[in-house]
């Protein structure tokens, strides 16, 4: 649920998270090699590639086996574990990880971001800013000038803080890589570089209406720290 522009930020932080751990190995070619039982490799292209692949997949719904979840009316969170085993011994495991680590963020925002910080009145098409008050219908929630409105605001501080590194993300292959899941090899003919460059181009101004943007790369930085601990786990 969160844009491309902040997974992007978050796989680079899983991986120079990995990378620094005392169970793993970077090696030359920058792969980084776990020295663990099964001895697993994160290929940082693939990995990141993979983080990005279910939104660009023809049917997100799919490619995220969306569930109903009970804690507000209206939203949708990851099957985690669905996924994941049907990834199994069909993808390496740099995209297996990818793809995990994708969905795993979008379950932790929605469930401990997003849902927390509004009262979520479906029923009476009212969804409230608890901090502010200020109300929206879904539609415009859900909208450009909603949601989508602070995702744009924080890829603006991204790129201007430097904390998204721009050159080795645009160094990436254009090709996303392949699974054998029709869900996920189904994409959109829209090349994922261009999506990346119109959201640089296209970043807005701050003005907060939905949440606190600095409080929202303060909860991305953390779920990237959890997420490297459930990569090893399930390693």
């Amino acid at each position: 649920m969160p844009g491309m522009i902040e997974h992007l930020y978050y796989s680079q932080l899983i991986y120079h998270s990995l990378s620094a751990r005392p169970t793993t190995k970077l090696l030359k070619n920058g792969d980084i090699q776990l020295q663990t039982e099964y001895k697993q490799k994160m290929n940082r292209e693939r990995f990141m590639l993979a983080e990005i692949l279910p939104d660009m997949a023809n049917s997100v719904f799919e490619s995220h086996a969306r569930i109903h979840t009970h804690k507000a009316d209206g939203l949708y969170i990851p099957n985690l574990e669905y996924v994941d085993n049907k990834m199994r011994c069909r993808a390496d495991w740099s995209v297996r990880m990818g793809i995990y680590a994708h969905l795993y963020l979008d379950w932790k925002f929605v469930l401990d971001f997003l849902i927390p910080k509004f009262d979520w009145d479906i029923s009476n098409g009212k969804i409230t800013n608890k901090a502010s008050g200020v109300s929206f219908g879904p539609r415009k929630f859900f909208s450009e000038d909603g949601l989508y409105q602070a995702y744009s605001e924080t890829t603006k501080i991204l790129v201007e803080s430097g904390k998204l590194k721009l050159e080795p993300v645009r160094n990436l292959p254009a090709a996303l890589p392949g699974t054998g899941l029709k869900l996920f090899d189904d994409i959109v003919a829209e090349s994922w570089k261009e999506r990346f460059e119109w959201y640089i181009a296209n970043a807005r101004e701050q003005n907060e209406q939905m949440f606190s943007v600095e409080e929202y790369i303060a909860f991305i930085e953390n779920q990237a720290v959890n997420a490297t601990a459930q990569i090893l786990h399930k390693e």
